[in-house]
């Protein structure tokens, strides 16, 4: 990418994380899963609330990394009932 402008430097770029709330976890529930050859899984899965409303994180550790998705707390009922039809 060229710089149109020289004068702009790195740290005029330098991305500043807004202020963000603390998240006000109210419920935490952990399912650890060990699978064929040894290997493991833990899920954490963690109820927020904020001024948005619920939202359901669910967190999937896999030898030290993590993977996450948010889920609305109005959106539980459908993903679990298509978890379900899945599972059939």
């Amino acid at each position: 990418m060229i710089n149109a402008d020289p004068r702009e430097t790195q740290s005029d770029r330098t991305y500043i994380p807004s202020e963000r709330q603390p998240l006000n976890v109210t419920a935490t529930e952990k399912i650890h899963v060990t699978l064929d050859r040894g290997r493991t899984k833990t899920f954490y899965l963690d109820l927020i609330e904020n001024e948005r409303g619920k939202v359901v994180r669910i967190t999937e550790n896999v030898n030290g990394r993590r993977d996450r998705i948010m889920v609305p707390a109005d959106a539980i009922q459908s993903l679990k009932a298509a978890l379900d039809l899945l599972l059939k």
